[in-house]
């Protein structure tokens, strides 16, 4: 398949030129392919490709360019994974950056599209020690999840947990067991294997946390309020 779409793009540019609707939506087809066999760094240059092309014909702020723009979110926030697990963590800033910036362009600042990679930013941040922009930075994806979904929202616990992290790293033990005790009542009693992988995740981690505090082995008590809720 893929190389059909690559034969195809080659066909349309002999065609009608490198600058045509038919070159666009065939290379987009190939940067589709590619983002669906993990080959992200192909994609993301399909997709600028793909871009650039509609940029040409149709404008900066027409709905076409800004589709094309929105698809390379994700291949943005796939790639500063990658380059987080290998330790680039600047690369992976620029990813994760520049994802934010498409997002908040075309969704603006509150859409709650942006939370997930507020929480790659978060994330980052925090294993390069930078507590404070990891606080800031979950935070908000906190609250734009908040707003959207509401406080008892199983979104909500993902990032509770996170701050959860970042307090513990910092030694801010009683604002850490808070935070995994609220995202454990979230999490409540709803089933499927994601949630149940999150509840074994934290209770593991909380215990770890209460030993540190001296408190053994203290059976969960769950959190009706968490320290990061908004008034």
């Amino acid at each position: 398949a893929l190389l059909a779409r690559a034969l195809a793009v080659k066909l349309h540019v002999s065609n009608f030129g490198p600058r045509s609707m038919e070159v666009a939506r065939a290379t987009r087809q190939l940067a589709d392919i590619c983002d669906r066999q993990g080959e992200f760094a192909q994609s993301l240059e399909y997709y600028q490709q793909t871009v650039q092309t509609l940029r040409a014909l149709t404008g900066e702020q027409s709905p076409a360019t800004m589709h094309a723009e929105l698809a390379l979110v994700r291949c943005h926030i796939s790639l500063g994974k990658e380059r987080q697990h290998e330790g680039a963590f600047g690369e992976a800033a620029e990813h994760f950056g520049t994802a934010l910036a498409v997002l908040e362009r075309w969704r603006g600042p509150h859409h709650i599209s942006l939370a997930e990679v507020l929480d790659a930013l978060g994330d980052l941040a925090r294993r390069q020690k930078d507590f404070a922009t990891a606080e800031r930075t979950f935070r908000r994806a906190l609250l734009l999840r908040e707003q959207r979904y509401g406080v008892k929202h199983p979104a909500m616990g993902h990032t509770l947990r996170n701050l959860g992290l970042v307090a513990q790293c910092q030694g801010q033990y009683a604002t850490a067991e808070n935070c995994y005790e609220t995202a454990l009542a979230i999490y409540g009693d709803r089933g499927g294997k994601e949630t149940e992988a999150n509840i074994v995740e934290i209770q593991h981690t909380l215990h770890a946390l209460r030993f540190a505090m001296g408190k053994g082995l203290v059976p969960v008590v769950t959190a009706s309020t968490h320290p990061y809720q908004s008034s």
